[in-house]
């Protein structure tokens, strides 16, 4: 499942990600909105992108968005997100949740 929200949000920014060496504003709230409609883990969202925006070029992040569906799976970048996903949904899982 987590495999499709950074694949899904990779498609929605896909006329988001600006060729600039820093991540325009509005790119951040498109993936984030992408990302928590398919994710119910509080903070994953925000752990995701934090690493993205800290690791990732904003011109790779596009570029993996114009790839097909092979050669999108196949890419490091692609397995470099997995990666990052896995850490945070660990990282959240752990977190004590608040009390309603």
């Amino acid at each position: 499942m987590i495999r499709l929200v950074v694949v899904s949000t990779l498609f929605g920014l896909a006329a988001c990600s600006p060729p600039a060496r820093t991540y325009a504003p509005g790119v951040e709230q498109n993936f984030t909105r992408a990302c928590e409609s398919r994710s119910a883990a509080p903070g994953f969202c925000t752990c995701v992108w934090d690493k993205i925006e800290a690791n990732v070029a904003p011109d790779d992040f596009a570029a993996l968005e114009q790839m097909a569906g092979p050669e999108r799976e196949a890419s490091p970048l692609m397995h470099q997100l997995q990666g990052y996903q896995t850490a945070c949904l660990a990282a959240v899982q752990r977190e004590p949740q608040p009390a309603p």
